[in-house]
């Protein structure tokens, strides 16, 4: 049901709105001055993921009060929970009635579109905007005996889609940038990328494009490195299905297993000086993070039939979100580096992160 928005042909067409995002939302910033890179992260992510997946009659009902909800909502993401997920802990009461307001909220967008549709269908007119986006694919798609999804089972599901990405994106996003910004060298071959691709001979920049970010390595470098370094998820669990026998042991049916990518992802055998930041390790002439060196160590998204499907769509994201900020502002970091947050399921970094910002072309 939504792998429809998450094709090439669709990626295509995300890259301009992603770019326009970061432009709308960047213009509250000035010309100069310091700000939390984190508040800026969750809030591009969600706009622009919601822009892209869900189409712009959802993003055009998103707001700050929005990005709050979420944030309530990701209150509930505590350990205590997946035991007893439904105490009366103050936590889980905001949690609920953020989960209540965002279902309204969505609710309320399916049935304009929904009305929309149904009057141009009635006029015997055609849809002068086409929808390719999830929420088109979830209010056609049925269930195996033919049953269309009920309202509610369609703001859910767009609840969850937002939800799913949001917290780890941002927080990758914001990883990128406290790493990247400390490292004046690489910055530099970033910067020098950047300009290759999309400089237009006179100082400045050409519109960002699908092909010219799908060719900016250095991007997907860092991204890749800052998620070896500090991966969102610290473990992924799986259920044992069959008794499964290794090692002279015997995992019975009905266990869970885990792996710790906070902890594989760092094994000096695969990864030579596994705590330093290195993108080049990414590059085609040491690949350290092929099958073949590292034995399935290094899995951000998971590994195997249930890896993330959203991940071709989250370095998208995150490559068009950073390329348009670099090619805007000169950034560098205020204070120390920020450690990682263990205290919820998401690995934060702890917070503000401050970074001190000049735009390239004053307004």
């Amino acid at each position: 049901m939504v792998k429809g928005g998450l094709t090439t042909a669709a990626f295509r067409s995300y890259v301009s709105d992603i770019q326009e995002e970061v432009h709308q939302y960047f213009a509250r910033w000035g010309n100069e001055g310091e700000a939390d890179l984190y508040s800026a992260m969750c809030e591009l992510v969600i706009n622009t993921a919601s822009r892209t997946l869900l189409g712009q009659d959802v993003r055009s009902q998103l707001n700050d009060e929005v990005a709050r909800l979420y944030h309530d909502l990701d209150l509930g993401f505590t350990p205590i929970n997946f035991l007893f997920p439904n105490l009366p802990l103050p936590r889980n009461i905001v949690r609920d009635r953020a989960n209540l307001q965002l279902r309204e909220l969505f609710v309320s967008v399916l049935r304009k579109r929904a009305a929309r549709l149904e009057k141009l269908k009635a006029e015997g007119k055609e849809d002068s905007e086409v929808h390719h986006d999830m929420l088109n694919s979830l209010m056609n798609a049925t269930y195996k005996d033919g049953r269309s999804l009920s309202e509610v089972e369609v703001a859910g599901l767009m609840i969850a889609l937002l939800m799913a990405g949001q917290h780890t994106s941002s927080t990758s996003a914001t990883w990128f940038g406290l790493y990247l910004l400390r490292d004046k060298e690489y910055l530099a071959k970033v910067m020098a990328e950047q300009e290759s691709i999309f400089g237009d001979g006179k100082g400045g920049y050409v519109p960002l494009d699908f092909e010219g970010i799908s060719n900016c390595d250095r991007l997907e470098y860092v991204l890749k490195e800052v998620l070896r370094l500090c991966p969102p998820i610290f473990q992924i669990m799986r259920t044992v299905t069959e008794d499964v026998y290794f090692n002279d042991m015997v995992i019975p049916a009905g266990s869970y297993v885990a792996v710790s990518p906070s902890v594989s992802s760092l094994d000096g055998k695969a990864f030579p000086n596994p705590n330093t930041f290195d993108p080049d390790r990414f590059s085609p002439e040491r690949a350290e993070d092929s099958t073949e060196k590292n034995k399935g160590l290094y899995v951000p998204f998971g590994h195997g039939r249930h890896r993330c499907i959203g991940e071709p769509f989250a370095y998208l994201q995150i490559k068009t979100i950073w390329a348009a900020i670099l090619q805007t502002f000169e950034l560098e970091p205020v204070g120390p580096m920020n450690q990682p947050n263990f205290n919820s399921m998401i690995v934060l970094p702890e917070t503000p992160c401050m970074v001190r910002y000049k735009r390239r072309v004053p307004l």
